[in-house]
Parts: C-alpha cells; structure tokens; sequence
C-alpha cells in the first residue's frame, strides 16, 4: 500500500476521536452509550481515512504506469515538497528525464517538475530533508532516506552526455591528384579557363 506508513496517522486520529466523542457523549448520555458513540466514530474514521487512502493509491499506480510506459523511474516514494511555509504532502518520481512531484490534493497534473539538465547539485539533511538546487532556486523535500535519493540523482546527474562524435560527419581524405583531376576534367569541359586552372594547380601542388 503506497500509504500505508500512514496507518498509525489514522489509528491516533481514530483513538482521538473515540476518547473526544467518548468523553462528551458520556457525559451527556453516560459512560456506556458514551463509549459506545467513541467508538462508532472512531471506527468511522478510519475507514473514510482509508478508503480516501485507497483511492489515492490507485491514481498513483495508474500514474506509474503511464510514466513507466515512455521511460524508467530510477527511485519514487512519498515525500512532502516545503513550498515556503507550505507542507504539501504527495508522492515523487524520478525518472531518465528529471523529478516528478504530485500533490495528493491533486494528482491530476504534476505539482513540480524539475528537468535533469537543470538540476546543479542535490544534498541531503537529518537524513530525510532533500535539497535540489537548480538554476531558478533551491527545492526541499522530506523524503525517506535521503541519503539514497542523492546517491541516485547525483549519480544520474554526472552521467556523461551520449558520445556525440558518431554524429559528426567524417571528412574523407581527398588527395591532391584527385582534386588536380577533377579540375582538369572541368578545363577540358570548358567550365574554368586555363589561367584558373594553372592556379589552382599551383596552389594543390603548393608551388
């Protein structure tokens, strides 16, 4: 379950409710029918947190799926992006291209996107704060071991660039007789004079 290190979250919210609920309907109604009222609603609580947590995991498996269709994930997981003072907690992927941030109030759209080319350095902190440093600002997340995101991203990020030189048209090497008969073939055709042809001539034959 993609959030399932949220199930203490939801038994401490369902222990909250049933000791607040439990506590007022007792003393409204006595002990008996107040405990029994705590605990309904503590019951009931959980299972809306779930169900809300279900749902949130098949929208990011769906959304795994369709990232993982057009390139790798290196490393993903939950994490709360600081946008400020903000705490906005979702799920972030990083892939060949870059980082991928959702938020779970939205998981329609990415919250954050952060191309690979422009990430210049990555650090972490207190072993689960992560620094991303681009050239437009600096980024933190909490994330589970930290440590390991960096050791990836900065492993993917000094990767060396595809070896460009096979792209690079190769010159064949002419010599200067092919090029000295090739413009003898363009005197006899009338193309260039005779002066234009002692010329260059000259100039192949380095005289």
């Amino acid at each position: 379950m993609i959030f399932k290190n949220e199930a203490k979250n939801y038994l401490l919210t369902g222990l909250i409710c049933f000791l607040v609920y439990g506590l007022c309907m007792s003393i409204l109604f006595g002990i008996v029918l107040g405990l029994g009222a705590g605990l309904f609603f503590a019951i009931m609580m959980v299972v809306v947190l779930s169900a809300q947590s279900s749902s949130l995991e098949k929208c990011f498996e769906q959304t795994r799926y369709n990232i993982s269709k057009t390139e790798r994930i290196n490393c993903e997981g939950p994490a709360t992006y600081n946008e400020g003072t903000a705490k906005i907690p979702g799920w972030i992927f990083y892939t060949d291209s870059g980082l991928i941030f959702y938020s779970k109030k939205d998981i329609s759209t990415p919250k954050l996107t952060i191309s690979k080319s422009d990430i210049l350095n990555t650090t972490s902190n207190k072993g689960n704060l992560l620094t991303i440093q681009t050239g437009l600002g600096v980024h933190t997340f909490v994330v589970v071991k930290a440590d390991s995101w960096r050791n990836v991203m900065t492993a993917s990020i000094k990767e060396p660039v595809n070896n460009q030189s096979s792209a690079i048209p190769k010159v064949e090497n002419v010599s200067s007789a092919d090029e000295l008969k090739k413009y003898k073939d363009l005197l006899d055709s009338g193309v260039i004079t005779q002066e234009e042809f002692d010329a260059k001539k000259k100039q192949l034959l380095g005289l």
